[in-house]
């Protein structure tokens, strides 16, 4: 998106206030071009969709003729390709939480926002978007886990090294291996193992941030790369990681305990090197700690 781009953006919000706020931030954005319509219900907000060039949405879920996951879910039945922001209060975080689970690029609260803010998230939403259609295109999800595959990682991760190297910010990147899923398998059958993949894929989407990239790269390894992460923030990620193992551990969910094996490396953009020879490095470390246990 750039600065001569014009943005269309719709705006869903019944609170008369709240719209006002919004449309007095658009005003505020400089060297940008946005041309905003409002509408105070779902169903205009649809009846709009339909007819006109959209190019970012920002959704009140709690509205008068549609209330909570609902509102999301008719909004991306009809324009699943165009990126939703939601708008919400504190006490309706969990709620924009799941609708970002189920495919909203992001959420701000209303009582924070400011124009930068809403810039950046209008931008980041929008590109993000991009990225996901051109990768649905190139088939780059694994079907099991809904992560990414290596494809897509690799894509990504190339994506992301480039934005640290102009930006001078740091990565860290994460392989991991599930120990035992062989013996999974041969013991307890091929489903008790694939119950425990994708077990361990919601273990990973629920202890690294939303803007982090997640993949499963093969049979019972997966890599994640944790953005704008110096090396001083990977005894706090792996601490989150390991108590999110433990907790799952703890419910008895899979009737057998987890075991990871992870491995570390990091990104420094004055010493750039290829997403593979991260890899590799995250790769051997990950397994020196395997061969420990």
């Amino acid at each position: 998106m750039n600065e001569y781009e014009k943005t269309n953006i719709l705006l869903i919000e019944d609170e008369r206030s709240d719209a006002r706020l919004v449309l007095e931030l658009i005003s505020e954005i400089k060297n940008k071009i946005f041309q905003m319509e409002w509408q105070q219900n779902l169903s205009g907000g649809i009846d709009y969709l339909e007819n006109n060039p959209v190019d970012v949405i920002l959704l009140d879920l709690m509205l008068p003729d549609s209330w909570e996951m609902e509102s999301f879910n008719k909004i991306k039945a009809v324009a699943p390709n165009i990126p939703v922001i939601i708008l919400t209060g504190f006490k309706d975080e969990k709620l924009a939480i799941k609708a970002v689970q189920r495919g909203a690029q992001d959420y701000l609260f209303k009582s924070d926002i400011s124009a930068k803010l809403l810039e950046r998230s209008i931008r980041y939403a929008i590109e993000r978007q991009r990225t996901i259609i051109e990768l649905k295109a190139l088939s780059v999800i694994d079907e099991l886990t809904g992560l990414y595959n290596r494809r897509g990682f690799l894509t990504l991760a190339e994506q992301q090294m480039k934005f640290a190297n102009r930006n001078n910010k740091g990565i860290i990147l994460l392989f991991i291996d599930v120990d035992d899923l062989k013996a999974i398998n041969d013991k307890f059958g091929h489903n008790v193992g694939d119950v425990a993949l994708t077990d361990t894929a919601d273990i990973l989407k629920e202890s690294f941030r939303r803007s982090d990239i997640i993949a499963r790269i093969g049979g019972d390894e997966f890599a994640i790369l944790a953005l704008e992460a110096e090396k001083h923030n990977e005894d706090i990620i792996l601490s989150r990681l390991r108590e999110k193992v433990n907790d799952y551990n703890r419910s008895g969910k899979l009737g057998l305990e987890l075991s990871l094996s992870i491995g570390v490396a990091h990104y420094d953009s004055n010493e750039p090197c290829s997403v593979e020879e991260l890899m590799a490095r995250a790769d051997n470390t990950m397994y020196k700690q395997k061969h420990q246990k």
